[in-house]
């Protein structure tokens, strides 16, 4: 029971750290670099995978 009051401390802690550091995020960086971020990170989202590094396919369902 201590051990499950101790995790929940900790992700509350961990939540908190991640809100501020988002809010740090959004002043320092303008509208124009978030979008650039956005534009970066959809090139790679959708840059094709080489053969047998499907994100979506576990690793019970590969071929051999």
């Amino acid at each position: 029971m201590f051990a499950g009051t101790k995790r929940k401390l900790a992700e509350k802690q961990i939540m908190a750290f991640f809100e501020k550091l988002r809010w740090q995020l959004a002043t320092v960086i303008s509208q124009n670099n978030l979008l650039f971020i956005l534009k970066f990170f959809l090139v790679i989202w959708t840059h094709p995978l080489p053969p047998g590094h499907n994100i979506f396919r576990s690793q019970k369902t590969k071929h051999v």
